[in-house]
């Protein structure tokens, strides 16, 4: 039977002649122990694996400084960018080993542009998690667990690798040369993994965007906007995907409000570099004062005439579809040319897009675009 501790040692004493590849090779031992032979021997090493994904890396094109394998609840995230999961890393001399519960750290570096921002989001977002999970912790581990930042060796070209070391939570602490047992490897791991569910499955742990949102104002970044006129996606192919609006969104909330603080920010100094300040004092954030005419802000072009402006919003770099309520697409057709929606991308970046799609009724009376019903209310009252 594979051993886990086999694997680990193996993989340390490889790997610094993989490393000197420089460029990732997968026809290499050491590669296929980090992306699949250590990924498997984990996974069945778990008495229930649902929802579980193993993921090794080296690296993606150039080899990283050290390799990782990350363990996923796939119902909070399936990529080491975003959200927490278990990982272990090993130190860049090759000399240490972490087992660890963490954060991705990408969704913080997407929404802050200083490193300082960054680490300070990162360190008050793990606290916050730390507060909230703490009492899920394996007796068994609790002595051993170490809080807070983790020494991996980085240096400031180990740029990924500092970002891991302020991303921990908490972790464990292995010397390769001293490996425990295989049976307390595997103890080990499947407690830190089995409290990783328990985390994902209390309803009282705050989702991802929620912790990024709990760190800081977003809307206080020094955001670089960019704006452009909507233009028709080209026509959809088989199998393809692409973001939706902010109606699809498990945190439909937080990036919601992220999109109309973005376009509030974006109309008001619009028309204050016009010379409009008395127009841009008078922009209202109706979704804000509870008013829901059928789209959320309400500004003004040079001219003075109103602007209706309905925000959709996503993570992604693209939209290529998006929900829209009976209420807003009534307003639309009511209001016509003074109707617009706001489709934002990018929306948690320091660089979001802004795309003006003005009188979307009139792109589907004349078929440039395809209004298509996704849902229906069944009336459950009596029609006598």
């Amino acid at each position: 039977m594979a051993l886990i501790r086999e694997a680990l040692e193996e993989i340390a004493g490889g790997w610094s002649t993989y490393k000197d590849l420089q460029t990732v090779d997968s026809s290499k031992p050491i590669h296929e122990l980090v992306v699949e032979t250590l990924p498997n021997i984990l996974l069945s090493k778990l008495k229930d694996s649902s929802y579980i994904k193993v993921q090794g890396s080296t690296g993606l094109g150039n080899i990283t400084a050290a390799p990782w394998v990350a363990t996923f609840d796939t119902r909070i995230t399936r990529s080491a960018a975003q959200g927490y999961y278990v990982v272990y890393l090993y130190s860049v001399d090759m000399q240490s080993l972490f087992l660890c519960f963490g954060l991705g750290a990408t969704q913080f570096n997407e929404a802050f542009t200083r490193k300082a921002d960054v680490y300070a989001a990162m360190e008050a977002a793990r606290e916050r998690l730390f507060e909230v999970v703490v009492r899920h912790l394996p007796n068994r581990l609790n002595n051993r667990l170490e809080a807070g930042d983790i020494d991996l060796g980085a240096t400031t070209s180990n740029k990924l690798h500092r970002d891991y070391e302020r991303g921990n939570v908490f972790s464990l602490k292995y010397e390769l040369k001293n490996l425990p047992s295989e049976e307390e490897l595997i103890e080990d791991y499947g407690a830190i993994v089995s409290f990783m569910r328990r985390v994902v499955e209390d309803p009282l742990t705050p989702d991802p965007l929620a912790l990024l949102k709990g760190t800081t104002d977003l809307a206080s970044r020094e955001l670089k906007l960019v704006s452009l006129d909507f233009e028709p996606r080209k026509a959809k192919s088989s199998g393809s995907t692409g973001g939706y609006g902010s109606g699809y969104s498990k945190n439909a909330k937080i990036i919601g409000d992220q999109g109309e603080l973005v376009v509030l920010e974006f109309e008001r100094n619009a028309l204050r570099a016009l010379g409009r300040n008395d127009l841009a004092e008078k922009v209202v954030h109706e979704e804000a004062i509870g008013n829901r005419p059928g789209w959320d802000i309400t500004s003004y072009d040079e001219a003075g005439d109103k602007k209706l402006i309905e925000v959709k919003s996503t993570q992604s770099k693209t939209m290529n579809s998006l929900e829209i309520t009976r209420n807003e697409w009534e307003a639309a057709r009511n209001h016509r040319d003074s109707y617009h929606l706001y489709l934002v991308t990018n929306v948690l970046s320091p660089k979001p897009t802004i795309e003006v799609l003005r009188n979307p009724v009139d792109y589907v009376d004349s078929s440039k675009l395809i209004l298509e019903p996704l849902r229906f209310q069944l009336d459950l009252r009596s029609t006598d």
